[in-house]
Parts: C-alpha cells; sequence; structure tokens
C-alpha cells in the first residue's frame, strides 16, 4: 500500500524505493493506494499539474514495469469539496499490477466507489472469471498458395447439395473447413512452431533490452501495450437503464438488449403518402430501369476482387482473398448465391450475420452506450452491399438536396463545419440581430431501424 507526500520532492525517496522493491520481485506484484500525482493531463479536472510534477511518477511507473488494472467506477478518485466553480477533481488513488499478475490473475479488477462525505473514493478490488469463447475458424491467405489449396476445394465443391443456390454455398463453406484446418496443420504447421521460435527470442531479446537503464521509451511502449490488452476486457457495464451488470452473463445480455434495441421495434408504422414521395425529387424512369436490371456475374466478381484481401473476415471466417483464389472452383456458386437473393428477396441467417466489436469511447465507459461498434460482415453480404451503393451512387446525386453534406460522392461533411463557423463569426458584428444557435444531440438516424 501507498501513501505518498504532496510536495514534488518529499516524493522522490518513495519513487526510489518502489524501484528497489521492482527489483527483488518475482511473480506477481500490485501497488495500490495514493499516489497524490496524476501520470497525465486528462487524470485532472480544474488546477494546473505542471509536467514536471508528473514525470518523476512517469519515470518510476515504465521502471517498474507496471500498469494499471482494469477498472470500473469512478474515474476521477480524488476532489476538493470546494464550490462547483472551484471544485478540482484528480485521479490520484490507483492499482499498478505488473505483467506477471496479467498473465495469472487476468480476472481481478479494481471498482472505485462514489466518495461519499470524503474526499477520495474507496477502490475494491474484486474477481471476475472471464469466459472463454471457442476458437472460431479463420481463413489465412497463405493457405491459398499451397499446391493442395485448389484439389482441396474442388473435391468438396463436388459434395452433392441439395438445395437453394445460397444454402448450397453456406453448406459447401462449411464442409470445406474441416479440410482446411487439416491442411494446415499438415502443410503449415511448420511455419507456426517457427513463429513460436522467433517469438520467444523476440521476447528475450526484449527483456535483454529491458535490463539497460536508457531504453525508456521501448518499456513505455511496451508497458502500453500490456495496459491495452488488460483494459481491453469489461468487467462491469450499467444497461440502457442505468442497472450495474457485473457478471459475464449480465454484461452479455446488457449489449444484445442494446443493439436489439437499435433494430426497432414491432409496433405498426404508418407509411409515408405517395404524393408526399412525388413533391420531392424522385427517380426517373431511366434511373428505375438501371436499379432494376438483373445482376450480372460480371457485376459480382468486379464487386468481390474489389475488396481488400486484408480485410477481417467475417462470422464464417472466409476472407475476399479465398474467393479469389479459389474462383475457378467457386465462382458459380457464388454467382448464383447472390443472384438468388435479387430474384427472391431473402438472405439466409448464415449470411445475415455480423461480428461486432466494440471500441470504448472513453478511456473508462460505464454504459452500454460509450463504446464504437465495428461490424465485421462475410464476404457474400458485402458482395451484395457494393452491388447495391454502385447503382444508388449513380442515381442519389439527382434525388438528395444539395445542402446534404455527406454519404454523397464529391461532398463532404466538413463542408458543415465551415459554414457553421461563419455563422457563429457573424454574430459577433454589433449590429447582428438577436439570434441563437441551438446543438442538439440526437441519435443517429442511421443508427436504429423500425
Amino acid at each position: 500500500m501507498v501513501y505518498a507526500f504532496n510536495g514534488v520532492n518529499d516524493r522522490a525517496p518513495l519513487w526510489g524505493h518502489l524501484r528497489r522493491i521492482a527489483g527483488t520481485i518475482v511473480g506477481p506484484w500490485a501497488i495500490a493506494g495514493d499516489f497524490n500525482c496524476v501520470l497525465a493531463a486528462h487524470e485532472r479536472i480544474g488546477g494546473n499539474v505542471p509536467h514536471s510534477e508528473m514525470e518523476p511518477f512517469r519515470d518510476c511507473v515504465a521502471d517498474c514495469g507496471v500498469l494499471d488494472i482494469a477498472a470500473t467506477g469512478a474515474l476521477y478518485t480524488w476532489n476538493n469539496k470546494q464550490q462547483p466553480e472551484e471544485r478540482i477533481y484528480r485521479r490520484l488513488d490507483r492499482v499498478l499490477i505488473n505483467k506477471d499478475w496479467c498473465d495469472h490473475l487476468k480476472d481481478l479488477y479494481a471498482h472505485f466507489l462514489p466518495e461519499g462525505l470524503y474526499d477520495h473514493t474507496p477502490c475494491i478490488v474484486s474477481s471476475n472469471k472471464q469466459v472463454q469463447g471457442k476458437k472460431c475458424f479463420k481463413y489465412f491467405n497463405m493457405w491459398g498458395g499451397s499446391k493442395e489449396f485448389i484439389p482441396i476445394v474442388r473435391n468438396t465443391w463436388q459434395s452433392r447439395v441439395d438445395g437453394t443456390p445460397m444454402f448450397k454455398l453456406v453448406k459447401k463453406l462449411k464442409l470445406l473447413k474441416p479440410a482446411l484446418k487439416q491442411l494446415n496443420r499438415e502443410k503449415f504447421s511448420d511455419i507456426e512452431q517457427a513463429a513460436d521460435i522467433k517469438q520467444k527470442q523476440i521476447e528475450e531479446l526484449q527483456e535483454q533490452l529491458g535490463k539497460d537503464p536508457s531504453d525508456m521509451q521501448k518499456r513505455a511502449l511496451e508497458s502500453e501495450a500490456n495496459a491495452r490488452n488488460h483494459r481491453n476486457k469489461v468487467f462491469s457495464i450499467e444497461d440502457t437503464a442505468g442497472r450495474v451488470c457485473d457478471t459475464p452473463d449480465q454484461i452479455q445480455a446488457a449489449f444484445l438488449d442494446y443493439y436489439e434495441g437499435l433494430l426497432g421495434t414491432s409496433q405498426t408504422i404508418s407509411k409515408v403518402h405517395k404524393r408526399i414521395i412525388e413533391q420531392g425529387p424522385v427517380c426517373s424512369s431511366d434511373d428505375c430501369v438501371s436499379l432494376m436490371r438483373p445482376v450480372s456475374g460480371k457485376e459480382i466478381r468486379d464487386a468481390l476482387f474489389s475488396i481488400p484481401d486484408i480485410k477481417s473476415p467475417g462470422p464464417d471466417g472466409y476472407t475476399s482473398k479465398f474467393f479469389k483464389d479459389a474462383w475457378g472452383e467457386v465462382g458459380g456458386e457464388v454467382i448464383g448465391a447472390v443472384q438468388d437473393f435479387f430474384t427472391q428477396k431473402r438472405l439466409l441467417t448464415q449470411i445475415n450475420a455480423t461480428t461486432l466489436t466494440l471500441i470504448p469511447k472513453c478511456e473508462r465507459p460505464q454504459n452500454v452506450t460509450q463504446f464504437r461498434p465495428i461490424a465485421y460482415y462475410n464476404v457474400v453480404y458485402k458482395i451484395i452491399s457494393k452491388l447495391l451503393c454502385n447503382r444508388l451512387a449513380v442515381v442519389l446525386p439527382n434525388i438528395v438536396d444539395q445542402n446534404q453534406g455527406a454519404f454523397i460522392q464529391n461532398r463532404s461533411i466538413q463542408e458543415n463545419i465551415l459554414i457553421c463557423q461563419d455563422l457563429i463569426r457573424l454574430y459577433e458584428r454589433p449590429n447582428a440581430s438577436p439570434r441563437c444557435l441551438f446543438k442538439i444531440d440526437l441519435q443517429k438516424a442511421y443508427d436504429t431501424v423500425e
């Protein structure tokens, strides 16, 4: 436990003492308490913290090889309890852990409670067992360079599968996965072993470099990478109703409920009257013919080959590189599946599936709304989306009003920022008439579907 002095010079012996302890520690190690100093400028509101005050603390943290434990609750752990206009908040209390702690005690996290009548927030270190999901299949682009790759795909593609074109494609892709995994074990296991050996050699070299006190930048980067990996875990979160969820099942349910809510409700919504639509810009007859023409195999192939090879795969694990490598074998099935969607207007659940990766919008997210979702779609879904976008891109400039600044080619939403700045600048004129500007925080229209 640590309780640091208020003065910068008075804290210097503490930093030296922690360095000496770090040099003798073997195994997991944690330092907790009131350090009476922040690590970064954003860890305070109000008041001023000079760089010279933070730098000794930063150097000590880097020298000791420790990082912040994953935490929930209050971000600022101390305030001076003054009136609002004089209130100062700072993050003075924290729990620091070393790499061995991250490796062996992954399920422990710190929760900072409200301060109540005190000026510091209480901290509780708890355990929350994380559920490890099943390892999913992922296509590696190097497999396509093997001479056994095409025969394996051809053998699977010759299997008899009954059903719609879309079902046949999905089923054959599923049947192919065990054969590709076997190919990886037989032909590419040496690569994985060599990679493991090289990784160990890199770690040994990094450990040797870490013993050099002059190598501060390298250790700082390594510590930040470890901290980022540890902070990515969600131990506690508030759902949309403000209830705290702190078990894996509750956390999962909170995120699912939130994103399912964005997909709309089952309530009946009145349709927009056709006469109202016709009062605005509408597609011409030529535009309608262009939008409704049958999708050709060339369009589908061009859409596929426009997807970069390194794009992350969707839930089925296949990248666009697989379909490019095996186009001679699978191309007909892909074309048939995509054309089946446009004629039958149905999309199988296996294709209409999305993997969401949640990126925190702030340093310590408290609510399910404080994450930015990154969606990963299956390749067939991407092809269909590209075909729709390519056709809409031709007609949208003719029907979308000129004051719409985004989503149209050769238009930029940043132009709206410049317009807003010009409007505000005119507010300062002495003879300006009474006026006001509203900044309205509206949920994005395209975030929900009703």
